[in-house]
């Protein structure tokens, strides 16, 4: 179990991932959990990715798991990812991407989060 301060610095290390996720810069960003394919006759333009996050509230409500093994916390999450991206061709295009799950490890410069497991 985590103690009330290293909560904390989990919690501020996840609303800091969630912030950076709102432009991914690619069509798969491992720490956000992004995984998009390109379209069908399309090429998406990374920069133009902008994602919309909702259900950041669940991020206050952690209640965060230490795994023995190797000190990584993990938490269950539910931020819901709406993003819109524009082609090379002009053609918009939208996706939906969920952020279940963060874990965290803390380093000698503080709380890393992320979507992927470390």
């Amino acid at each position: 179990m985590l103690t009330k301060q290293g909560l904390d610095g989990f919690k501020a290390a996840t609303k800091k991932l969630v912030a950076s996720c709102t432009k991914p810069g690619s069509l798969q960003n491992d720490a956000c959990n992004i995984h998009f394919r390109q379209p069908s006759g399309a090429r998406i333009k990374g920069s133009s990715i902008i994602c919309t996050p909702s259900g950041t509230a669940s991020i206050d409500k952690m209640k965060a798991t230490v795994d023995a093994r190797d000190l990584t916390a993990r938490s269950p999450l539910a931020v819901k990812f709406s993003c819109r991206m524009r082609a090379t061709n002009g053609s918009a295009f939208k996706g939906t991407q969920y952020l279940f799950y963060v874990y965290g490890s803390k380093g000698s410069s503080g709380w890393k989060a992320s979507g992927e497991r470390p």
